[in-house]
């Protein structure tokens, strides 16, 4: 597959697999939260090395609402995802998740109810 065009997003390598999630995409609707936008947040693209293909893939549970402009980073075989802005782009989050690169399970660590971690904002 091809994957499609998206902006301030990140991408980790995992075990010789390119992991691609959220980020800006045609199909991220103009919300905070809700069942449409999760539809397209519990999904990442992951691209083989060894194939050199791209596959999207779903996940379980609840993905961040921070999909854009995040900051992410690979330990074994997690992806951890800190922080982002969501539609619209006021909102910021200070939520740190782990993606089990394994199973496709998010769960998150922090939440935002958290008050000894960095502050709430863009760039």
């Amino acid at each position: 597959g091809q994957l499609n065009w998206r902006a301030h997003h990140s991408s980790i390598l995992v075990r010789n697999k390119i992991h691609c999630w959220g980020g800006n995409q045609k199909d991220v609707p103009l919300v905070h939260d809700g069942d449409d936008k999760r539809k397209v947040t519990s999904t990442v693209d992951v691209f083989e090395l060894s194939t050199f293909k791209w596959e999207r893939k779903s996940t379980t549970s609840n993905p961040p609402a921070g999909v854009f402009s995040y900051a992410c980073t690979s330990i074994k075989d997690s992806a951890l995802y800190f922080g982002g802005s969501c539609k619209p782009l006021d909102c910021f989050h200070n939520n740190l998740y782990k993606l089990n690169t394994l199973t496709l399970n998010w769960n998150e660590i922090i939440s935002t109810t958290t008050d000894n971690i960095p502050m709430r904002k863009y760039g």
